[in-house]
This record gives structure tokens, sequence and C-alpha cells, in this order.
């Protein structure tokens, strides 16, 4: 019997974990359909494929501000969620909330970095508005790209 590949989740916790990409929902729709034939022909492989994903984005996202209690509480429900059944279309719901939430937490947390990195420059600048600054120069000093 021909086993389904289980797809790659790493690129997508990339994805999740950057912050930027508006097309998530719709890459995680495609995870779910790719994992789809691995849960009919085996479901309890696919399942640990399935928390491996999950686990990896909420400890990503603890490594970047010690954690988040909301998040781990969805992460647990998914949990709970996913050893109680090995039906997909019951965990479809589950699935599509936690990483809904995840993929929030890490928008809100992108937007939190640039605002302090915009803040960061700005006062910089402030304290060195008497120099000839270049574009290029402050750009280099926070490693950014002055495009």
């Amino acid at each position: 019997m021909n086993t389904p590949q289980l797809p790659d989740f790493r690129q997508l916790i990339s994805e999740i974990h950057s912050g930027r990409n508006s097309q998530i929902l719709s890459l995680l729709e495609e995870f779910w359909q790719k994992l789809l034939p691995s849960y009919r022909s085996n479901p309890k492989e696919a399942e640990r494929h399935l928390l491996q994903f999950a686990t990896g984005v909420v400890d990503s996202h603890s490594q970047l501000d010690n954690g988040n209690a909301a998040l781990n509480e969805a992460y647990l429900t998914f949990v709970r969620a996913l050893s109680s059944t090995e039906d997909p279309e019951v965990l479809y719901t589950p699935y599509c909330e936690f990483f809904q939430y995840a993929v929030s937490c890490f928008n809100r947390y992108s937007a939190d970095i640039g605002f302090q990195k915009i803040a960061q420059i700005q006062s910089y600048m402030r304290s060195h508005l008497a120099e000839d600054l270049s574009l290029k120069e402050v750009a280099d000093l926070f490693f950014l790209n002055p495009a």
C-alpha cells in the first residue's frame, strides 16, 4: 500500500513567524488539504505530524517574547481536540482556530518589532541631527536595506 507523503511544515512555520505573508491562511488551507490523504490512510501518523507542526509554531513564538498565555491556551485546546478524535472533519475547525490565532499573534509581534525599530531610528536621528547622516549609514546601523 502506498502511503501518502506528509506535507512539510517547516517553511510554513517560517511564514507564520515572519508575520508578513498575506497569503498565510491559504497556505494553511493548502497544508490541510495535503494532510487529508495521510489522515485517511494513517491517522495516528498524520496526528503526530500535525502536533509537531503546532508545537513548532508555539515553540518559535515562545522564543520571541517569553511565550503568550493566550496562544498556549489555544494550543492546549487544539491538542485536546487532536487527542479526542481521528476524524479530520471534526479537527478542521480547531485547526483553523489555532493557526489563525497563531498568525494573529505573530502579526502583532511583527508590528510591535517594526514600531520599536522605527522608534530607535527616530531617536538616533534626533540625537545626531547636527551630523551629516546618509540613508545608507543609518540603514547599515540598523541592519536595514536602504532601498
